[in-house]
């Protein structure tokens, strides 16, 4: 499973991207919306995504609703449409005004959250959206 983890703090997501990888991810972890979204233009192209709501340079949502539209304009228009890679949302923050503009169903997870739980919910995320893979494992 390829992960991108956008997180500000990075020593969080530093932390996070070892453990995905010791397990057999591979995980990308970067501090700002910017350089994430130039890594996804670059190439990179993540089965999930777990993106901070509070990144400092753009607000998560918007960061999503970004990649969601570059990943609309990326699809070859002879192929049917594939769905956005599944993003697993994470705050620190104690309101949910920064989660308000989120679209619905998306599951939000607060600060601090155990490791187990925040790879348990990425894996759960790519399994929806690859159930083939995750039947061969």
């Amino acid at each position: 499973m390829k992960v991108l983890i956008l997180d500000d703090n990075k020593g969080f997501a530093d932390s996070m991207a070892r453990i995905l990888n010791s397990r057999g991810h591979e995980a990308l972890s970067l501090q700002s919306a910017e350089d994430a979204l130039k890594v996804m233009r670059a190439g990179f192209r993540p089965d999930v995504r777990l993106v901070d709501m509070g990144v400092t340079d753009m607000r998560g949502d918007a960061f999503i609703r970004s990649m969601t539209d570059s990943w609309k304009l990326e699809q070859d228009p002879t192929r049917p449409a594939s769905p956005p890679p599944p993003v697993v949302a994470i705050t620190g923050m104690s309101s949910m005004e920064d989660v308000a503009t989120l679209p619905n169903g998306m599951e939000v997870l607060h600060k601090p959250v155990d490791p187990e739980v925040l790879i348990a919910r990425l894996e759960a995320a790519f399994g929806l959206m690859h159930p083939e893979k995750t039947s061969q494992e």
